[in-house]
This record gives C-alpha cells, structure tokens and sequence, in this order.
C-alpha cells in the first residue's frame, strides 16, 4: 500500500483527493484486487493491482512518467526481465493498470 501511496503522491495527487467508491475484492481467479476512485471533478477511474502476469494480460497501453504509449516486444521484454530479475532477489511485484472510468457506472457485471 505504501508503494500505492508514493506512487501518487509522486504523480502530484493529494492524500485525500480521490474517494473510493466501488471495490471488487481480490479472488483467486483474477488474481487480483479492483476499487473505482472519485476526484473532486467527479472523474472515476478503476485501478487493479494483482498479479503481473494477469494485469499484462488485460492492458494496451504502458505508462512511462506521464506519457502512455502502445506495447512493443521491446517494452514486454523489459518488464518481464525487470519481474524475473526482482523476483530472483525475493521481491514480491505486482502489476497496477488504470482505466478512465468517464460515462460509466461501476457494477460487479461490468468487470470480468
């Protein structure tokens, strides 16, 4: 959770701005956790974390700094040498994905 935190406090967000407001608990098919975050303008966005392999699977995009920008072999290859390399020094790494949750509604139906 630490890690979650710095990560926004590093992206310029305020403890305390973004309200959860939907939360699909971690279980062992997914292999991960969800919640959907409310800012003060009414944006939501849902954010998972869990499993690398799994999160890997459902994203399009990779998230650099600021910029976002479509996968490559070459970025794929990074991450999972990165994951190898960490995990071989006994580090437990786990994937985060965002998505822009603007015009929808949170439902347990919409997430598979």
């Amino acid at each position: 959770m630490m890690a979650v935190i710095a990560a926004a406090q590093k992206a310029g967000l305020k403890n305390g701005a973004e309200q959860k407001i939907d939360e699909i608990p971690y279980d062992f098919v997914r292999k991960s956790l969800s919640v959907v975050t409310a800012n003060p303008q009414g944006q939501r966005t849902l954010i998972t974390k869990g499993a690398l392999e799994n999160i890997l699977k459902n994203c399009s995009q990779v998230q650099s700094g600021n910029a976002s920008q479509p996968w490559t072999i070459k970025t794929l290859a990074g991450i999972e040498q990165r994951y190898s390399d960490w995990s071989e020094k006994g580090f437990r790494v786990l994937g985060v994905a965002t998505k822009s949750m603007a015009g929808q509604t949170a439902s347990y139906s919409n997430c598979r």
